[in-house]
């Protein structure tokens, strides 16, 4: 603590601006922490609304061709029941759809989806016939694109997790860093102001009073 008492005035002042400026790149980082944490928000959000939501459509879609196939077999002139079908799948493709979709998946999607629009119109035209290879072989085709979906989702849902799982730590840490950072620096301020010499303060903090003289009115 002596050291500081023997710290000239003006290497004093430069010091408290030197630290002043370190408080400064303190607030920035915590703007920087700030938006990691909107960051990290955005992927949580997208972790359920992009990932976790499509990814219960998929299963009920690739369980309604499950169902298509099978009632196929069993109740092969049933259109009606077949056009329900479609319209279940289809509002669920809508609803998928709406999602954000990475490259591999934007690319399986249309695949099915040109599938599934071949599958429909051999539908009509098959119920009637004994031969519907045609329509078990883009079933198996479609089953396996919404795999190729299933894994996607997969994929970029553990990416996104293990981003945010970055972000958290990355932003936990720079908080104790700074919260450490900012105490040291204010106490190295307090220090400097505490310490300046007692004739150093007493000529800055003196007040400048004029010596008025007595004048003798009478004189």
């Amino acid at each position: 603590m002596k050291a500081f008492y023997n710290i000239s005035f003006q290497r004093r002042g430069r010091l408290i601006l030197g630290l002043s400026a370190v408080l400064a790149v303190i607030f920035l980082s915590s703007l920087v922490e700030n938006w990691q944490l909107k960051e990290m928000n955005k992927d949580m959000s997208s972790l359920y609304v992009d990932r976790l939501i499509p990814a219960s459509d998929i299963y009920y879609v690739s369980q309604l061709l499950h169902q298509k196939e099978k009632e196929l077999i069993e109740f092969p002139s049933d259109v009606i029941q077949h056009k329900h079908l479609n319209h279940a799948i289809d509002s669920l493709l809508n609803h998928y759809e709406a999602t954000y979709f990475v490259p591999n998946e934007k690319q399986y999607l249309q695949e099915f989806v040109s599938n599934y629009e071949k599958l429909k119109t051999l539908e009509i035209s098959k119920l009637e016939t004994s031969n519907k290879a045609d329509l078990f072989a883009l079933y198996s085709s479609m089953q396996k694109l919404l795999s190729q979906l299933i894994d996607v989702q997969s994929e970029v849902g553990e990416e996104l997790k293990s981003h945010s799982f970055k972000k958290f730590y990355t932003s936990n840490q720079l908080y104790y860093f700074r919260l450490a950072l900012t105490v040291l620096v204010v106490f190295l301020i307090v220090v400097l102001l505490v310490t300046v010499p007692k004739r150093v303060a007493k000529k800055i903090f003196k007040p400048n009073l004029k010596v008025v003289k007595n004048t003798d009115f009478n004189s």
